[in-house]
Formats: C-alpha cells, structure tokens, sequence
C-alpha cells in the first residue's frame, strides 16, 4: 500500500484534535513523521495501521512541541548553564551538552505503534 507518510495541519487538529496553533505545530510534522518513520516497517501496512501511524505522528510532534519546539531543535545542543558556584556552595546538573533531544520517542507514540504491530521488524519463526 502506497501512502502519504507526512501529516498536515488539517489532519492534525480535525482528526488527531491536536489543540496547538498552526504556526508552531505544522513545522514540527515533517520531523515527528520522519522520527517515527525510522522506528517503524511500513511494508504491508493495513489502513487501521496507516491510521496508528498517524496519530503517533501527531503524538511525537507534540512532544516536540512541548521541548521547544523548531526553537529547541536548533539550540539543544548549544551548552547550557548547568552548574553554578556561590562561595563553598557548587552545584551541577548533568553534563554541559543535551544532545539527545532529536533521539527521544514518545512513550505514548512508541505504545500506539507497539500495539498495531509497527514497532516489529523481524522475521517469521517456525
């Protein structure tokens, strides 16, 4: 089966019933459909997959929403401040670079992709 993988705003808020802005949202499909796209196996896709397809779209741009969006994509691998020092007082968070901002899935994306059979790549066993 021959589909569009890529999810537009109409899809998004009408169907889905995503609730941010199209400004914010509509750059962010392209990148949650490739992230999902690369954890997935699109051979044989049934029309009720093609759909669970789509919604873990939408659920993974959201995600990306929610971590700053394009904003966050292009300045989460800048260092950040993430230690400080008073006096005698120091204190660190983590290292100085987040570099796994683009790698992070959605649970709730990989759990609707689970449950359909996407997520599965191997082959038959007898």
């Amino acid at each position: 089966m021959s589909f569009e993988t890529y999810i537009d705003y109409d899809y998004y808020a009408g169907t889905f019933g995503g609730t941010v802005d199209s400004g914010e949202i509509t750059p962010l499909l392209p990148l949650a459909a490739d992230i999902i796209r690369g954890r997935i196996s699109l051979s044989d896709i049934t029309d009720y997959q093609l759909e669970r397809y789509r919604r873990a779209v939408c659920i993974q741009a959201e995600k990306l929403y929610e971590q700053g969006g394009l904003y966050g994509l292009r300045y989460s691998t800048e260092e950040t401040l993430k230690s400080v020092s008073v006096g005698d007082f120091s204190a660190t968070q983590g290292s100085s670079y987040d570099t796994n901002y683009i790698t992070d899935v959605s649970y709730a994306a990989l759990a609707v992709l689970e449950e359909c059979g996407l997520l599965y790549r191997g082959g038959d066993f007898q």
